[in-house]
This record gives C-alpha cells, structure tokens and sequence, in this order.
C-alpha cells in the first residue's frame, strides 16, 4: 500500500481522482502524501464533500472552515498524510481533503483561517474511505501489467458504524 504512495504518480490519489471524475491537472505530490490538482471547473467545499460521500460511498466528509466559496486549488492527501500545516498555511491552497489528521490542531487551524478571511477548507474523508477506490485502481494496474497472477481487492469496510439518519 506505502509503495503506490510513493510511485511518481501518487497511484492512491490517481485512483481516487478517476473515481472522483475530477477534471484538472494534477501537479504531483508535495512533501509527505499531498497532492497538488487544479480543477477545471470551481467548486464548493460542500459539493466536494456531498461528491467524495457519494463518488467513494463514504458515509460521512467532515468540512472545517469555509463552505460554500468556488475553489479550484486541492491539496489531497488521501489516508493518513503528512504536510497538512503546510497545505493550510499554503496561499495557493484552497481546499485539503485528507483521509484522517489531528482535529484539534488541523481543524481548528482551518477554522480561524477561514474565519480571518483566508480562503481555506479542510475536508476530513476518514482513513478507509479516502483511499479504498485507490486500492482497487492498484488492483486493476497490477492485474494489468502482470497477466496470470490473479489479484483481489479485498473490502476492509468503514472502522465506524453509523446510526441511521
């Protein structure tokens, strides 16, 4: 799973961005598991996370700070990555979707940012879900590339269970 982090291309995060149908450039990954992507077309933080919540079949984005302002500049850092101070305090970063991070520290840093007139969000995807669809793009890649060898992608689900809305 480290290694396809690690590949030039963040594989995870080229798996989630084809689940996600984002369209954009991707720049590369940025320090320790964020990857710069510029969408073509802005959107909300909101219907980012209303997106990931149905695109990735997770049940619950968590957004701190701003809400409903346009934004084209994504920090992505699916799983568990490092860099999330410097993706916030970053000018050009708008919205840092991350898989997990340190709540009282990353959240409410993108709150008083937001709340001082930076433009800044933070989307919390939780850690399976932020990176599910990109294991199941290694999966696809590694069946591919080595024809014979039968490769599964195993469902290791949500850690939480959710009550009903």
């Amino acid at each position: 799973h480290d290694h396809p982090h690690m590949a030039p291309t963040d594989l995870i995060c080229a798996g989630e961005i084809e689940q996600l149908g984002l369209k954009g450039e991707y720049a590369g990954r940025m320090g320790l598991g964020q990857n710069h992507f510029t969408l073509d077309a802005p959107v909300t933080p909101r219907e980012l996370a209303k997106l990931i919540e149905e695109k990735l079949s997770v049940a619950h984005v968590r957004i701190c700070g701003m809400t409903d302002e346009p934004c084209t500049k994504l920090s992505l850092g699916w799983g568990a990555p490092g860099g999330i101070m410097e993706e916030l305090s970053n000018d050009e970063t708008e919205i840092v979707v991350v898989g997990e991070c340190c709540e009282w520290q990353f959240c409410e840093y993108a709150r008083d940012a937001y709340q001082l007139g930076f433009k800044k969000s933070l989307l919390m995807v939780g850690h399976c879900g932020s990176e599910r669809d990109g294991m199941k793009y290694v999966a696809k890649l590694l069946e591919e590339k080595i024809p014979g060898i039968e490769v599964k992608y195993i469902e290791s689900r949500e850690v939480y269970t959710y009550p009903e809305r």
